[in-house]
C-alpha cells in the first residue's frame, strides 16, 4: 500500500496538493520528494521528517484520506509499526447516534428543545482520544467498541425522545465507520457522518408496534381485553401507509376509529400527537375502502378487440360485464391481508366451477385479475392462486 499511495501522490499535481493541506504546489513537491525516499512506511514514520503542515504520520493518514485504502492491507501494513503511531487527530472527535426519530419535531415542542435532543446525537471523544494513541485500525475499532457498550447500557438502548437506538458512526481517517449497537463495526456509509433520511411516521410507528407484545399494546392502548389487541397490531403493521390504514376501514377493537387509534399510538409511543395530526388531516376526506376495487376482472381467452369490427358498443358493453365477478368491497375491510388472498380465492374459485372454466363468447377462462391495496393489481390463477402482483 506504501508504494501505491507514493505513485498515486506523483499523479495528481494541483488537486492533490490542496487535498494534502498545503498552501501552494512547491511545498508539496517538497515533502513528496522525501516522502518518495523511503521504501517503507516503518521507514517514514522513523524519518523525522516535519514541516509547517505535516509530521510523517499526518502526512501518511492525508494521503490516505485522499487516496483512499483497504482496511484490512492498511491494518497489515501499520500493525507492524504502531508503536510509531501518535497521531491521533484523525480519529472522530464524536460519535454520531442512530435513532428511531432521526431528529425530534412535534407541534408541542419549541425549536430550543429539538435543537437540545438533536445535540444528544452527539458523544464527545475529545477528552479520550488519547486511548487510540500507538493503536492499529483494528485496535481502534476495539476501542469504539467499548465506548459504544458504555454508553447504550447507560441509556437502556434508548436516547430520549429520540427512541431506540438503532447504532452508532464514527469517521476514521475519513471514512465513515458504521457500529452496531453491540459495538462490532458494520460497514462503511458514502454519506456524511450526521446524514440521516427523514422517515415516515408511519414507518416508525410500524417498528415501534413491532417490538410490542399484544398484552403490552393492550395496556398502553386501553384495551379490556388483551387478546382482543393483537388482531389490531396485526392489521397495523400490515398497512404500508396511513392511506391505507384508513383505506381498510379499520374500526379497533378497543373502539376506536381509525383516525383517533393513529393518533392515540403516537402519542402512546411517541409522546406526541403533533406529527400524527398533520399527517391524519390529508386524508380528512378520504372514503374508506376507496382502495379496493369492487369486481374481479375475468381474464379469458379472447379480448374485447377481437368484437370490435362490426359490432355495437351497447352490446360490448353487455357482453364486457360478463367478464367481471361484483362484490360488495366492505367484505374486505377489517381483514389481514391474508385473509383478503382468501376472500378472493373463494369468491373465484366458486366462479370458475359455476361455469365450468369458461364464458359463452369469451372462451376459457385464463385468470383473474383484481386491484386491491392502494392501486396494485393482482393477477390470480382459476385456482384462485396468486400468481403476479405484490400486496
Amino acid at each position: 500500500m506504501f508504494e501505491s499511495i507514493q505513485k498515486l501522490l506523483d499523479s495528481e499535481g494541483v488537486e492533490v496538493c490542496k487535498a494534502m493541506g498545503y498552501p501552494n504546489l512547491r511545498s508539496f513537491q517538497e515533502a513528496l520528494s522525501e516522502f518518495k525516499k523511503y521504501k517503507s512506511i516503518q521507514s517514514w514514520l522513523k524519518s523525522g521528517f516535519r514541516d509547517s503542515w505535516h509530521s510523517p504520520q499526518s502526512f501518511y493518514y492525508q494521503a490516505l484520506v485522499h487516496c483512499g485504502f483497504f482496511w484490512g492491507e492498511l491494518d497489515r501494513e501499520l500493525e507492524e509499526c504502531k508503536n510509531l503511531l501518535d497521531e491521533v487527530r484523525y480519529f472522530g472527535d464524536f460519535l454520531f447516534v442512530e435513532t428511531l426519530r432521526p431528529y425530534y419535531r412535534g407541534a408541542l415542542f419549541s425549536q430550543e428543545l429539538a435543537l437540545k435532543e438533536r445535540s444528544r446525537k452527539k458523544i464527545s471523544l475529545a477528552d479520550i482520544k488519547e486511548r487510540f494513541r500507538h493503536k492499529s485500525p483494528s485496535e481502534a475499532l476495539l476501542e469504539y467498541k467499548k465506548i459504544i457498550q458504555e454508553h447504550y447500557r447507560k441509556c437502556n438502548g434508548r436516547l430520549g425522545n429520540l427512541g431506540k437506538i438503532l447504532g452508532y458512526r464514527v469517521e476514521i481517517l475519513g471514512k465513515v465507520c458504521r457500529f452496531d449497537c453491540e459495538g462490532d463495526f458494520d460497514e462503511f456509509l458514502n454519506l456524511p457522518i450526521e446524514y440521516e433520511q427523514e422517515r415516515a411516521l408511519f414507518d416508525v410507528l410500524k417498528e415501534q408496534v413491532l417490538e410490542m407484545n399484544y398484552v403490552e399494546f393492550s395496556q398502553k392502548m386501553g384495551y379490556k381485553k388483551p387478546y382482543l389487541a393483537r388482531r389490531d397490531m396485526e392489521i397495523f403493521v400490515n398497512c404500508k401507509d396511513y392511506g391505507e390504514w384508513v383505506g381498510r376501514g379499520r374500526v379497533g377493537l378497543c373502539g376506536m376509529a381509525v383516525r383517533d387509534f393513529y393518533l392515540k399510538l403516537s402519542k402512546v409511543v411517541l409522546g406526541e400527537r403533533g406529527m400524527a395530526e398533520n399527517e391524519a388531516n390529508r386524508f380528512v376526506g378520504m372514503r374508506q375502502c376507496w382502495n379496493f376495487a369492487s369486481v374481479i376482472k375475468v381474464i379469458t381467452e379472447r379480448e374485447t378487440s377481437d368484437f370490435l369490427q362490426g359490432g355495437r358498443c351497447e352490446d360490448l358493453a353487455y357482453f364486457e360485464r360478463l367478464r367481471e365477478i361484483g362484490f360488495d368491497r366492505r367484505i374486505l375491510c377489517d381483514k389481514t391481508k391474508e385473509e383478503v388472498l382468501q376472500k378472493c380465492k373463494k369468491m373465484i374459485r366458486s366462479h370458475y366451477r359455476r361455469n365450468n372454466g369458461r364464458l359463452s363468447l369469451w372462451g376459457e377462462i385464463l385468470g383473474y385479475r383484481v386491484r386491491l391495496f392502494w392501486g396494485s393489481y393482482c393477477e390470480f390463477s382459476p385456482q384462485g392462486e396468486l400468481i403476479d402482483g405484490v400486496i
